[in-house]
């Protein structure tokens, strides 16, 4: 870790209970991509109230054409769960608007299905099935935060909606929208080292750019640069006060103090110089590495991070 050696961890459990889930997929032929973009506008305006319902879950934004029975399709898909829910009558309520609207702009591929398990464990080893651990890919990946108020705005949808379709013009794209704040993490008051910005946020959204093992160092960096200063660039303009999830994120970012932490960076500054006051632990873009240089290798001649205090 940052701060000191890990040596155990307590980690709390949760009751099995029963839940709800919803199975989604859509899709527009590829040569019309304009109904495409409109799903996913529709999509995201949508997105409070299923959340409000208590949906969690995940989705994805498929600029990459799927080959189905022949036929160039872009797919819009994914999932929600809501604990503790027993009716298939209530996850239609919560989801059904979204749905339906969505499903005006849909095409080729077109359709939902909900379930309810005794166990939401049934569900989950459900999916992990075969070679579910097999995973890992050369690529850099970048992310941001979108916050509930953001898409209950009168334009965020379509704001959100162009910029993700920006992204995906400069070259071909697959976004993952994360739902798993809202709800309880919302309106949760502990004050732990989580970016406040959490506290707002209704989506969590990632995406990459990839190469293969013998793309020159030079087109490397190209790649890594033109995720970092314009693809994550134009959703961090969305809203720049909020930020990304530190796993899911640019290891470029920048200004990652105010990204990561937000308002906590400084209190968390401090904490890591009381403990760690000869600087020995360093992750990428952790608290109190911009004291060494950007390969971790050489430590600065002076503590950049005394200026994240003071404001400099």
């Amino acid at each position: 870790g940052t701060f000191g050696v890990v040596v155990s961890v307590t980690i709390r459990t949760f009751p099995d209970v029963p839940s709800g889930f919803v199975s989604f997929g859509f899709g527009t032929l590829a040569a019309n991509s304009s109904a495409y973009w409109d799903m996913v506008r529709v999509f995201h305006a949508h997105l409070p109230f299923v959340s409000g319902a208590g949906g969690a879950g995940y989705y994805a934004i498929s600029f990459v054409p799927s080959d189905i029975n022949g036929t160039k399709v872009l797919e819009l898909t994914g999932g929600f769960g809501f604990l503790n829910v027993t009716s298939e009558e209530a996850i239609q309520k919560a989801v059904a608007p979204m749905m339906a609207e969505v499903n005006r702009y849909a095409g080729r591929v077109s359709g939902y299905n909900t379930s309810i398990n005794p166990r939401v464990s049934d569900y989950i080893l459900g999916l992990l099935r075969g070679d579910a651990d097999d995973t890992g890919g050369i690529a850099v990946y970048g992310s941001r935060m979108i916050s509930r108020d953001f898409l209950l705005s009168r334009d965020g949808p379509a704001r959100l909606t162009d910029a993700l379709r920006d992204i995906a013009e400069i070259s071909p794209t697959e976004f993952t929208g994360i739902v798993v704040a809202g709800g309880a993490a919302a309106d949760s008051t502990i004050d732990s080292a989580l970016n406040p910005a959490w506290r707002k946020t209704l989506t969590h959204i990632a995406f990459g750019a990839g190469w293969n093992s013998t793309t020159p160092v030079k087109e490397i960096r190209a790649i890594q640069e033109e995720l970092t200063n314009v693809k994550v660039e134009k959703l961090r303009v969305l809203e720049p006060h909020m930020g990304a999830y530190l796993n899911e994120a640019d290891p470029n970012e920048k200004d990652f103090q105010k990204s990561f932490w937000g308002t906590n960076y400084a209190r968390l500054y401090k904490v890591k110089q009381a403990v760690d006051r000869d600087n020995l632990f360093i992750a990428r873009k952790g608290v109190g590495s911009e004291n060494w240089d950007d390969a971790g290798l050489c430590r600065r001649a002076t503590k950049m991070g005394e200026a994240v205090l003071d404001g400099r």
